[in-house]
């Protein structure tokens, strides 16, 4: 068994590099929805959200699903 001295040193990362690596795997993701990542990347899942992100969040959200209904009933569908 190593003792601790013998440990290799593992660099941590700093908050803000964890939610980028985060964003950035689940863009990667099959079938993330990457319009909505965005969104929720842009106001919630950052260091320092606004006291308003929640709201902010659901105006755009309801923003996207308009204009996705607006291209469902056009037929065309609009998932980005």
């Amino acid at each position: 068994m190593q003792s601790h001295d013998e440990l290799p040193l593992k660099v941590q990362a700093t908050p803000a590099e964890l939610i980028a690596s985060t964003a950035v795997s689940l863009r990667e993701a099959k079938d993330t929805d990457v319009a909505l990542l965005d969104i929720l990347s842009k106001r919630i899942v950052t260091l320092n959200p606004t006291n308003t992100a929640v709201e902010d969040a659901l105006t755009d959200i309801e923003k996207l699903a308009s204009k996705r209904a607006e291209g469902a009933d056009d037929g065309q569908a609009d998932n980005s």
